[in-house]
């Protein structure tokens, strides 16, 4: 078995003993380049019908080597981590507000060692690598064009983005799971990209599994202020 970063290893002692068992996750890899099967989207949740997303393998950090994985196979493909890293008690997904939910939650931010991205963050629900968020895009001039930025991570969505300013210099572009109809290890994944300034060093690209919760989670659901839209979510704690 490949040994954790030293610094990481600490964070994942709680999110491992509630690991999720072999198998619930689905399989392991993603769509290929010409998008899934029809049959993949069925079991992923989505109209048999509805074209998904396409995952390039032809990239220097493909998302089916980051994402629905355990830390020991996501970590050979990134640098050391470069901050203390986070874990918390509770996960959410995007509804009408953010929905809470009791797991083992951890996050880390690495170098990226191929020297594409300024970082890669990796968020890890119950053992398993649940988002990416790569900020620092490379190239030259400003961050102007979200399909750039799909590209340099190997997305291809099947619809465009909804476009948000929530800041007169800051540009959002977003598809929720209706629109990025992303499935990964049989998981629907939400993806934001965004910018500020068009700066590349501050572009980011996000990846975050926002599929329906399971039986289990909803009877795991925290109904605390941290429900409400902006709140907090609970037992979030820095690492020592």
């Amino acid at each position: 078995m490949l040994a954790l970063k030293p610094c990481f290893a600490h964070l994942l002692t709680l999110a491992m003993a509630l690991a999720l068992p072999t198998g619930c996750m689905g399989e392991r890899g993603g769509a290929p380049a010409g998008g899934a099967a029809a049959g993949d989207a069925a079991q992923g949740g989505l109209p048999a019908d509805l074209t998904l997303a396409s995952i390039k393998e032809d990239v220097p950090l493909p998302l089916t080597r980051l994402l629905g994985l355990s830390p020991q196979e996501v970590e050979p493909h990134l640098g050391d981590p470069i901050s203390k890293g986070m874990m918390k008690k509770s996960c959410f997904r995007h509804r009408d507000k953010r929905v809470f939910f009791e797991c083992s939650f951890a996050q880390q931010t690495y170098a990226d060692k191929s020297g594409t991205f300024g970082s890669v963050t990796v968020d890890y629900e119950d053992g398993i690598s649940s988002a990416v968020y790569f900020t620092g895009l490379p190239g030259e001039g400003p961050m102007t064009s979200w399909e750039e930025a799909l590209k340099v991570v190997g997305l291809q969505l099947p619809e465009a983005p909804e476009v948000l300013t929530p800041e007169a210099n800051v540009t959002v572009w977003s598809w929720g799971n209706s629109r990025a109809r992303l499935l990964i290890e049989g998981s629907q994944y939400r993806v934001v990209v965004s910018t500020i300034n068009g700066e590349r060093a501050r572009a980011r690209v996000e990846v975050v599994n926002n599929s329906p919760l399971t039986p289990a989670q909803e009877a795991k659901v925290l109904d605390v202020k941290a429900q409400n839209p902006g709140g907090q979510a609970p037992g979030s704690a820095p690492t020592p």
